[in-house]
């Protein structure tokens, strides 16, 4: 549209008929013009759908998409369809015809098309938003009928590859708060008259009433009301004719401030696309409180006869208002910016012939602006080649668009603070955009930096050298460079990323898309620990096992932490345990086989850990374990992003190698068992064997706790511990550790609220394992004449025990004790139930009980009764057991050789690590036992 039309004033006391329908003529001129060049340019599918649009809506017809019932809400006000439409309505139901008739309600008042479409900023992947709006009043049942009967059109059109999105809403809407959350859809701080703002400078009438803005003066904005009032009252209007939706006076900060954090979000994917929206929000900002809305500067030009492309299409009318204000601030870097974003996004490439005359007068409009802005034809080939700009150019642009949206936030933030706008939507909006913008821009040691936010859509190199780099006093590295280098040229090529491993580079290519099927890939470097196979190898690995969704418009994923999503672990990426053997000729063959142990050496096969991470704020981090606590590590770090989110995806792959396959099927078996611990929960104890050591993971709430321990003793140490709340902890053993012990079974076997004791006979050694109510493992030994009398007095004690922690524990649990015969049957341990003996006497037994506090160093003070003889350390100091014994002894008919048994202890009066559970208990019998026998055998020696 190129003319020049007089200008139009309507006075609200002088009020014009020929005016009002001249100026409703003028947007309708305007509406026709944008919609016919839309279906000009668009293909053949989309035509057709949007010509079959209000036919779609306006008839419930069964050979019609969206069909629900014939009850559905249908027909459009003041609709009659022209011959096009339903032409467009026949060529998707041939059966259709339509029959006009005459119809005592319509449900549909207006139907509008809303955004970028017929614009200078429409693109392939502009998509159709359709306002519905029906009319008031209607049943809820009804609308959920119409709502469907959207649905259904909108899945049409995208089996149709067609994106289209309908938003029902009711003419009052604009009249009411309508506060919305930040999302992929929404601008988060409640939004209200900047959505009237949008919509009136894009909206193109499909079909219905005209909005009645139109007809309001832009002198009289601020009076909207008064004027449409006026209108009505000396019936200038129909209410048949027109939808009013409201006017926009001016445009509260608290809304465009939600907006403009929107539009950063969006921003950050899609610089080129949504930067503009962006910095009109901050040209909005800037301008408070004399906030004037650019659908006024539309309005104004339609009044004034400036209908020309140049000065009534929305994106270049958004451009002029940045322009304006980045003018005032003398910024010509951000100026610049903002041109080349403009220019991006339109997609028109001027420096290239086009092939036809569609979209003719979208180039036409942007060979002015750029004539306006004085580039050259060296800029606009550079611009136009962005499909195959590769790194260099990339990473220079990124510099760009960080700075551009560090700079936006910065002045958003300061803006709010200066106004005080930081409500609680809005800081929470702020915090989320924040986390956003460092999960995509902030460098981290362990981070994979991600280089192409929309920029670029081919970053693939043809060829790629992968170089290995050893200098003395320097650790090896690796360096990539851009095609096919002999080693002799290396140190003549600039490389395009370094790092420290293999992997983080290959991760780095991975992520930024300079690797694709078609790539070559060499390893440069002889003393390389990886071949190009390998290589080769480890980049079909990443296709499969580390592809990355596409990034997600989700914003709602950064309204928390992040938590991990999918973890690579890679086993041995260039290490060889056997590499050393294999170079001397030496084979080493063994019936150890396990790769965590093999051989007589007992060596672990597990040389480093390759550690790929992958979470929900779409960064990838990347580190590297080596040495003998790689396996510890991996199990570790895998727990604990289980433990945030249990679906996350742990994977293990060892690539090449000695022994590859066991070594992958021996760490997965390891993984396998941790999940199933991790499912029971805290706290919890995971323990496996490498080499001759014993690898321990100590889980609680608090804390995940490595440990390795040389020896057995000290193993078992850890083990006869429990949790402090009395919690029961769950010991999880793999399969191939201490698989010939006892301590095996009693962990298989634990259950909370019962303590199992099992009794193993040899010679005259009696051993007692336990596994406790809270899960704690142990073992006591002692001299024994008969199994059944030490039983009893077991029997005896604990339920002194029992007794005593029912009347002092607040919440005492009911323990069920259990006693077991243990045999030994070549390797393996096989457990006999014992019955109990029931009779509740202690006749039998001499009544001897102990009790325990600390002394001034610490350490336990002990003090015993037997019968109702008091024997205490301040008494008989050093010689405390020997003068028990003698008095126990004095006390036996016939003074008989049999043990002494503990039946009775308090250990209240001790600080203890650990609860007070019957191990405990058991662990402090066995002690002072064992030195009342010693001194008993002294005695009777």
């Amino acid at each position: 549209m190129s003319l020049q039309l007089k200008p139009l004033n309507l006075d609200i006391n002088d009020i014009d008929r020929k005016n009002l329908s001249e100026i409703r003529r003028r947007f309708l001129a305007i509406n026709k013009h944008r919609i016919s060049r839309i279906r000009d340019d668009s293909g053949r599918t989309l035509q057709r759908i949007i010509d079959a649009l209000p036919m779609l809506l306006h008839v419930n017809h069964p050979t019609l998409p969206g069909y629900q019932t014939q009850k559905t809400p249908c027909a459009i006000s003041d609709f009659s369809p022209t011959k096009i439409q339903i032409t467009a309505a026949k060529r998707i139901s041939k059966s259709f015809s339509y029959e006009k008739k005459a119809r005592m309600r319509r449900d549909i008042i207006s139907v509008f098309m809303m955004g970028s479409m017929g614009t200078l900023g429409q693109s392939q992947e502009s998509d159709l938003d359709i306002w519905v709006i029906h009319r008031e009043n209607i049943k809820e049942k009804a609308l959920q009928e119409l709502q469907k009967k959207l649905t259904s059109i909108e899945q049409w059109a995208n089996d149709l590859q067609v994106k289209l999105h309908f938003f029902l809403m009711a003419p009052d809407y604009f009249r009411h708060e309508n506060p919305q959350g930040i999302d992929s859809e929404n601008c988060g701080t409640s939004q209200h008259y900047l959505l009237l703002d949008e919509f009136y400078r894009t909206a193109l009438l499909l079909a219905g009433r005209y909005p009645l803005w139109w007809l309001v003066p832009p002198e009289y904005e601020k009076h909207y009301n008064v004027f449409v009032g006026n209108l009505i009252h000396k019936r200038f209007l129909r209410n048949a004719d027109y939808i009013d939706l409201g006017g926009v006076a001016t445009l509260p900060m608290g809304e465009y401030f939600g907006a403009a954090l929107w539009h950063l979000n969006k921003a950050i994917d899609s610089p080129y696309k949504s930067t503009l929206k962006m910095l009109l929000m901050e040209s909005y900002a800037a301008s408070y409180p004399d906030v004037e809305p650019v659908c006024h500067q539309f309005k104004e030009n339609v009044y004034a006869g400036n209908v020309n492309d140049a000065d009534i299409d929305p994106y270049i009318l958004i451009f002029r208002r940045i322009e304006k204000y980045l003018e005032s601030k003398q910024n010509q870097h951000r100026m610049e910016w903002v041109r080349r974003c403009l220019y991006l996004k339109t997609r028109e490439r001027l420096s290239i012939n086009p092939r036809t005359d569609n979209k003719k007068w979208r180039r036409e409009l942007m060979q002015k602006l750029v004539s306006q802005w004085g580039w050259e034809k060296e800029k606009l080939m550079e611009l136009d080649a962005r499909r195959k700009w590769k790194i260099k150019r990339t990473l220079e642009e990124r510099k760009s668009i960080i700075q551009e949206l560090t700079q936006s936030y910065r002045f958003l933030t300061h803006f709010a603070k200066d106004r005080q706008l930081i409500t609680q939507i809005s800081s929470a909006d702020m915090s989320t955009l924040g986390r956003k913008l460092h999960a995509n821009f902030e460098r981290r040691a362990d981070k994979i930096d991600k280089i192409n936010p929309g920029i670029s859509p081919d970053l693939s190199e043809p060829e790629l050298s992968f170089v290995y780099i050893t200098e003395t006093g320097k650790p090896d590295s690796w360096a990539l460079l851009k095609g096919a280098v002999p080693a002799k040229e290396v140190n003549y090529h600039k490389p395009v990323h370094r790092h420290q491993h293999l992997m983080g580079l290959l991760l780095w290519t991975h992520i930024n898309g300079l690797i694709n099927a078609a790539t070559k890939v060499t390893i440069v470097g002889e003393n390389s620990p990886v071949t190009s196979a390998e290589l080769r190898g480890l980049i079909r690995m990443l296709k499969d096992h580390f592809s990355l969704p596409e990034k997600s418009d989700d914003v709602m994923a950064f309204e928390h932490q992040s938590i991990p999503i999918s973890n690579l672990y890679i086993l041995n990426i260039g290490e060889d345990a056997m590499e050393e053997r294999r170079r001397r000729g030496v084979n080493l063959v063994s019936e150890r086989n396990d790769p965590l142990s093999y051989g007589s050496s007992r060596e672990n096969l597990v040389l480093s850990v390759d550690i790929l991470c992958f979470n929900s704020w779409h960064e990838v981090s990347f580190r590297r374990i080596k040495g003998n606590g790689a396996v510890l590590r991996l199990l570790q770090h895998a727990y604990e992003n289980i433990t945030l989110n249990t679906q996350c995806s742990l994977k293990v792959k060892c690539p090449a190698g000695s022994h590859a396959h066991s070594v992958q099927k021996r760490i997965n078996e390891l993984m396998h068992t941790l999940i199933t611990l991790q499912k029971k929960g805290p706290p919890s104890r995971f323990i496996w064997q490498e080499g001759r050591n014993f690898q321990f993971l100590g889980i609680t709430d608090d804390v995940i706790e490595p440990g390795m321990f040389e020896k057995r003793e000290d193993l078992m140490q850890i083990l006869q511990v429990s949790d402090i709340n009395e919690q029961f902890t769950h010991t999880e053993f793999d399969k191939k550790c201490l698989a010939d012990d006892p301590v095996h079974l009693l962990s298989k076997f634990s259950t909370p609220e019962q303590c199992h004791l099992y009794f193993y006979e040899e010679k005259n050694v009696l051993t007692i394992w336990v596994s406790d109510e809270a899960g704690a493992l142990g073992k006591g030994e002692q001299h024994f004449d008969n199994l059944d009398a030490v039983i009893r007095t077991y029997e005896i004690f604990l339920e002194s025990i029992i007794e005593r922690k029912q009347v002092h524990s607040k919440e005492y649990k009911t323990i069920d004790y259990q006693f077991f015969q243990l045999k030994k049957k070549g390797k393996k341990w096989q457990e006999k139930l014992l019955q109990k003996n029931g009779d509740h006497s202690i006749d039998r037994y001499y009544p001897v009980q102990a009790l325990l506090e600390q002394n001034s160093t610490n350490e336990p003070r002990v003090t015993i009764y037997c019968g109702e003889k008091l024997f205490t350390e301040l008494e008989y100091g050093g010689s405390l057991f020997s003068e028990i014994a003698r008095y126990i002894n004095q006390q036996r008919i016939n003074g008989g050789r049999y043990p002494v048994y503990i039946t009775d202890l308090d250990i209240s009066g001790l600080q203890l690590e650990g609860a007070k559970t019957s191990l405990r208990f058991l662990h402090y019998k066995w002690q002072l036992e064992k030195q009342l026998n010693d001194a008993m055998v002294d005695l009777l020696n």
